[in-house]
């Protein structure tokens, strides 16, 4: 398995747990939910945006962190974590 394919796969898996344990709905103007994530405390929580195919992070209601499913970035916060839970 490649780097990239490595990296699809954690994200997917990433987002199919967003979409399953979603407790917080990010809707349009219109209505239409445009992304659908969990609920870390007030205004601070993970989406997965349908449209865009990105996870995000919002921090006080902002956006302040999103990447795709080629990204790097999933397989090195669960190394950071792994290293965590070792101590």
């Amino acid at each position: 398995m490649t780097k990239e394919q490595m990296y699809r796969k954690k994200f997917y898996k990433a987002v199919a747990y967003l979409e399953d344990c979603s407790d917080t709905v990010i809707k349009n103007d219109c209505g239409v939910i445009m992304e659908r994530g969990i609920s870390v405390s007030e205004g601070n929580y993970i989406t997965y945006h349908l449209e865009e195919g990105t996870i995000n992070f919002h921090v006080d209601y902002e956006e302040v962190l999103s990447f795709g499913e080629d990204s790097p970035l999933i397989s090195m916060f669960e190394g950071l974590i792994l290293s965590m839970n070792e101590e």
